[in-house]
């Protein structure tokens, strides 16, 4: 399996998008020979299993570029839908999120901390109507939540850090 040249690649992606038919009909007669010469495809598997041998680290760095390659560009892909996409709890998008986090000055709209933490900024919401609030860090979410955001449980909690807290 010599390697090909990127423009030889991308001359022939070209040449077989331009001409569909062709294309078809050269697959069937690859197929009808296969069929008519069964010991073909086992001598061309045979050539590229040799190559692949003699060649074992050119194939090797081949495929871990193209690994890469596909890694990147599913990410690329990824981070786009991702931009594109409204957030389940909200309807905002990751977009209007950072805008709504800007003219908060970049900080937790509870504890005024410019890091997110590993989940990365959250939009809260009301649960009962589901309208938004504001953007908190990813601590600060987790516990309004787990208060059910219910206001005198936060307080209760506060009054008990405050009696219990050690100097």
């Amino acid at each position: 399996m010599p390697s090909r040249s990127p423009n030889l690649v991308l001359y022939q992606a070209r040449w077989r998008a331009a001409n569909p038919a062709r294309v078809v009909e050269y697959e069937r007669r690859r197929r009808e020979r296969d069929k008519a010469d069964p010991e073909r495809n086992a001598r061309r598997r045979a050539k590229q299993d040799v190559w692949a041998v003699e060649n074992a680290d050119k194939l090797r760095a081949s495929r871990k570029k193209s690994r890469e390659a596909h890694i990147e560009l599913r990410r690329g892909k990824e981070r786009a839908q991702h931009e594109r996409r409204p957030s389940r709890c909200h309807g905002l998008t990751p977009v209007e999120l950072r805008v709504v986090l800007e003219r908060q000055g970049g900080v937790c709209a509870i504890c005024k901390t410019d890091k997110p933490g590993r989940r990365g900024w959250q939009g809260d919401h009301d649960h009962k109507t589901g309208q938004f609030r504001a953007v908190l860090c990813n601590r600060c979410n987790m516990g309004a939540g787990m208060f059910r955001d219910d206001p005198a449980a936060l307080r209760a909690a506060a009054a008990y850090l405050d009696r219990h807290a050690s100097l």
